[in-house]
């Protein structure tokens, strides 16, 4: 004779388990983290690599060893650049490819059922919104660059990147450490409608 049974499992959303249960979902979360957003990043980072004069060698961040290894590709004579002469450089040279002329357009109108607007590019007030990728590292890569061309200061060039590279690690790392965080699964386990055992467990 088959002996069966049958046992009744309690359903929780996040909301309502226990702040024990809570913190037991989210650290069994942790090993299996898919961090899908990291390739954004590395896009920046490789898109930063094709403008400037460098070849990366190796990246890493949230370890020990977090940094950018890279070899710089131009003359030793513009790889020690500093100062103005720098600045000049950076302008003469890369401008175009972080910097866009500030949009404007005007109200649409309607003429002859055609719906029409006007639209421009300044050839004067500039502005820059993540020109390598379209992601938000951009910003923080480029953010030394930007600061020095409008006021120089004794970095090489070789130095500056280093500076770029630098940011970008802490970047990355600031996001990790957030999407990591109890309160981001709190926020996932909410728009994913997740729900789990009493333990914690996810169902």
């Amino acid at each position: 004779m088959i002996k069966t049974r049958t046992d009744t499992i309690i359903i929780y959303e996040y909301a309502d388990l226990s702040d024990t249960s809570k913190l037991r979902a989210w650290e069994n979360s942790l090993p299996g983290f898919d961090n899908s957003w990291s390739e954004e990043n590395v896009d920046s980072l490789k898109a930063f690599a094709d403008v400037f004069p460098v070849k990366l060698r190796n990246w890493s961040y949230g370890a020990r060893d977090a940094g950018v290894d890279f070899d710089m590709t131009c003359s030793d004579a513009v790889e020690e650049l500093t100062g103005h002469r720098l600045a000049k450089y950076l302008w003469n040279n890369y401008r175009s490819q972080i910097y866009a002329g500030k949009y404007y357009s005007t109200p649409g109108q309607t003429v002859d059922g055609t719906y029409s607007y006007k639209k421009r590019h300044s050839k004067i007030s500039l502005e820059s919104n993540c020109p390598l990728t379209g992601d938000c590292a951009d910003e923080d890569l480029l953010a030394e660059i930007f600061a020095f061309m409008k006021k120089p200061d004794s970095r090489t060039f070789r130095e500056l990147l280093a500076d770029c590279f630098s940011d970008w690690v802490k970047f990355c790392e600031k996001e990790l450490d957030y999407a990591t965080s109890q309160k981001a699964f709190k926020e996932s386990c909410e728009m994913n409608k997740w729900e789990f055992t009493e333990a914690g467990k996810p169902i």
